[in-house]
């Protein structure tokens, strides 16, 4: 489980992830993940185990 700020976040394995891609316009994940479409917004974090890099893609366009 992924927690930032004390919240854990819902995850996807990649293929239902990328099947259902259009269902969101916002994703959080590791620097080298991301989707066809998603472009990097930005990364937090030290990369050390207690203070994991997330970092922030958006899509545009609306969600289905």
């Amino acid at each position: 489980d992924s927690v930032i700020d004390g919240h854990s976040l819902p995850q996807y394995p990649d293929a239902a992830l990328a099947a259902n891609a259009d269902k969101f316009n916002v994703i959080v994940g590791e620097p080298g993940d991301g989707l066809p479409g998603f472009s990097r917004l930005a990364c937090f974090g030290a990369g050390a185990e207690d203070d994991p890099r997330y970092c922030v893609f958006t899509r545009p366009g609306g969600c289905r």
